[in-house]
């Protein structure tokens, strides 16, 4: 399988073909602690069930904690999601 051929892609980047693969599934240290902050954060959500007042300018609303902390979370990730793909086409 060493002998398959490679072949450039449209960016000069080595693209590998389909029995190229060294390592299917890889602990690389950022999925280890990509991990390990998923983790923490189910954790800090499910410990945090009591109700939360929240202000906004001239209102305020009361929400359980977990679903305020839930929503924040949702809303950075959609916000790190977006901004990197835009990072990325430059």
């Amino acid at each position: 399988m060493a002998d398959e051929p490679r072949w450039v892609g449209e960016h000069g980047e080595v693209e590998k073909v389909a029995g190229d693969l060294d390592h299917p599934s890889r602990w690389t240290p950022k999925r280890v602690v990509s991990l390990g902050l998923v983790a923490v954060l189910v954790v800090l959500i499910l410990q945090n069930t009591s109700n939360a007042n929240l202000h906004l300018l001239l209102f305020t609303v009361s929400y359980p904690l977990w679903l305020v902390l839930g929503g924040m979370v949702t809303v950075s990730f959609l916000a790190g999601w977006l901004f990197g793909h835009r990072r990325r086409r430059d």
